[in-house]
């Protein structure tokens, strides 16, 4: 579910890099991007369905697997389970998603990860419009980012391997995991937008603060 959000979210940039240009909207100089690190809406609309095509295949699979309709149960190992088991599929999601990150990572531009940074660092900075919308973004994204948490605690504690449902989920059970480290994830988005009106606030040399329309927005995040 984390990544398939994180895929709507591309979708839905594409979609605005479409209807910026088709308007006639100078989305580059609002946003502060340079025009030769700036992917095109037709770019961002190939990765859009290559990862829905990738995601929508790999569900099937998973499906296929787990309802027996591909008549794996014949094929299987000295333990007794069957060579492909769901486990497996999910990692090669978990693994195909990674790679895609660490493949932006690697990148001589890396302006995602440039603009990501100076988002979550508001207190070092000047707060661009770039930056108060990557961080809308995130809010927005909060719920999905606590999935894609919970991916990664999935495929490191070696849950996939299990070819069955295990009573109990070392992801979910655990008190640190569901008390502290999941709210911690849903709260830190709006913590920085709140940071981010903070720094505008003082930026901006405005004297009175119930009439700072900064605090205003700080006040919705706090």
């Amino acid at each position: 579910r984390g990544m398939a959000f994180i895929v709507l979210w591309i979708w839905c940039w594409a979609l605005s890099l479409h209807v910026w240009t088709e308007g006639r909207v100078n989305y580059l100089y609002m946003l502060e991007l340079d025009p030769r690190d700036a992917p095109e809406a037709t770019s961002v609309f190939e990765s859009a369905a290559r990862h829905t095509i990738v995601i929508f295949a790999v569900f099937l699979l998973h499906f296929k697997i787990m309802s027996n309709s591909l008549g794996l149960d014949q094929t299987t190992n000295t333990a007794g389970d069957t060579f492909l088991q769901p486990g497996y599929v999910t990692l090669f999601l978990i693994s195909y998603g990674a790679w895609h990150v660490l493949r932006t990572c690697c990148k001589p531009t890396k302006i995602i990860w440039r603009v990501f940074y100076h988002t979550v660092t508001p207190c070092f900075r000047p707060v661009s419009f770039i930056m108060n919308y990557t961080g809308d973004v995130l809010c927005s994204l909060s719920k999905p980012l606590v999935d894609v948490f919970y991916i990664g605690c999935y495929a490191s504690t070696g849950m996939w391997v299990s070819s069955i449902i295990e009573p109990q989920n070392r992801c979910l059970d655990t008190p640190f995991l569901t008390s502290v480290l999941t709210p911690l994830i849903l709260v830190a988005p709006y913590m920085v937008r709140f940071a981010q009106c903070i720094r505008r606030y003082l930026d901006s040399g405005d004297k009175s603060v119930l009439k700072s329309r900064n605090i205003a927005n700080a006040i919705k995040y706090a």
